[in-house]
């Protein structure tokens, strides 16, 4: 008895482990999902800094990673980076949300939602191109 309730908790621990990097950014793009796999489409979204980063190193980068840009939340609630998960099922990436405080919504107005992206290693996942992406709130 005890065995299976030990192998619960480490299973219910893990549950959320995220496949993939998921990272807040800034970006132009605000509908669906939003593939990044040069410097040319990172310049086109907005989301290169040249005052820390240098045209070279992001061409390093794209060379061995794509971003998928998103955003998610918005209205009454937005996202904490932590609060998203990524999981790989087949060709298709879920983006879960798990909100760890339910609140009412707050009287003051609407929030704006999280801008982010999540990082695919091209040499990891070569029909990368393929992959679908959606969004899911876990509450």
């Amino acid at each position: 008895m005890l065995l299976v309730a030990l192998i619960s908790f480490i299973s219910s621990c893990n549950k959320n482990i995220s496949e993939f990097t998921i990272e807040e950014t800034t970006h132009n793009y605000t509908n669906d999902f939003k593939a990044v796999e040069n410097y040319e489409d990172a310049l086109n979204a907005e989301i290169v800094d040249t005052t820390n980063h240098s045209k070279v190193s992001y061409e390093k980068y794209y060379t061995q990673n794509a971003d998928y840009l998103f955003s998610m939340g918005g209205g009454c609630f937005t996202p904490k980076i932590e609060e998203l998960y990524a999981k790989q099922s087949n060709d298709t990436i879920k983006i879960h949300w798990e909100r760890k405080f339910w609140k009412p919504c707050p009287p003051t107005g609407k929030h704006s939602p999280v801008f982010a992206k999540i990082i695919i290693n091209k040499e990891k996942y070569p029909n990368y191109k393929k992959l679908v992406f959606i969004t899911i709130d876990d509450n």
